[in-house]
């Protein structure tokens, strides 16, 4: 169990650190959004044409805020989850992967079966004889 808490706290940190350098980044982006969203809002129309265009601009980039520049999927990232909590979820994850590899081994194993097979054919129909080493 100790050697499942360490991966536990380390994984936590990892999370940590992921979280902090993504909630930067979504910062950096944000500014640059808010400042091109400046020039949007003082950016005057040539013509009456041109009104819908500008109006445009500014609804784009408000909504590529609202949902490019959220850091809430890093802000849950930093919380930290309880050891049974985590470790439950592990277990289950783990198990996951297992069938997923297993599925994905047989379905590899199948195709090379049948490509075999295929071969075998074309050889035998062409009146090829595997040569024995």
């Amino acid at each position: 169990e100790s050697q499942r808490r360490e991966v536990h706290a380390a994984e936590h940190a990892k999370n940590i650190e992921t979280a902090e350098r993504g909630i930067a980044e979504k910062a950096e982006q944000r500014q640059r959004y808010e400042a091109m969203l400046t020039k949007a809002q003082a950016f005057k129309s040539p013509s009456p044409d041109h009104d819908n265009y500008a109006k445009f601009l500014i609804s784009q980039l408000e909504e590529s805020i609202q949902w490019d520049c959220g850091t809430s999927y890093y802000d849950e990232l930093k919380q930290p989850i309880a050891f049974e909590a985590w470790q439950s979820k592990r277990i289950k994850d783990l198990h996951r992967d297992i069938e997923y590899h297993r599925n994905a081994h047989r379905e590899e194993v199948e195709r090379t079966e049948s490509r075999n097979r295929w071969v075998r054919q074309l050889k035998a129909a062409l009146g090829v004889v595997p040569q024995v080493v």
